[in-house]
């Protein structure tokens, strides 16, 4: 497996645009999770009960990307 999760400070989205992204990044073959989405308090809690460690010094103004893939290839299709 790959996990990788990634900050992108000041890259706000509204949360249905991002919904929407979370859907396509886990409908992508090979992706076991994922999860694009605004830092806010709840969307944390939903990144640590997924099994991801959020970077530090997050505001809600941040975006996270997180994905867990079964490898390199589909990580970088994710990622697209």
């Amino acid at each position: 497996m790959t996990r990788v999760v990634e900050l992108r400070r000041g890259s706000y989205r509204d949360s249905v645009t991002l919904m929407q992204v979370t859907r396509a990044v886990s409908d992508v073959p090979g992706v076991t999770a994922a999860l694009v989405a605004m830092a806010t308090e709840l969307n944390l809690e939903l990144l640590d009960g997924m099994g991801f460690a959020p970077p530090p010094d997050l505001t809600p103004n941040d975006m996270v990307v997180a994905i867990d893939a079964a490898g390199d290839g589909e990580l970088a299709t994710a990622r697209d």
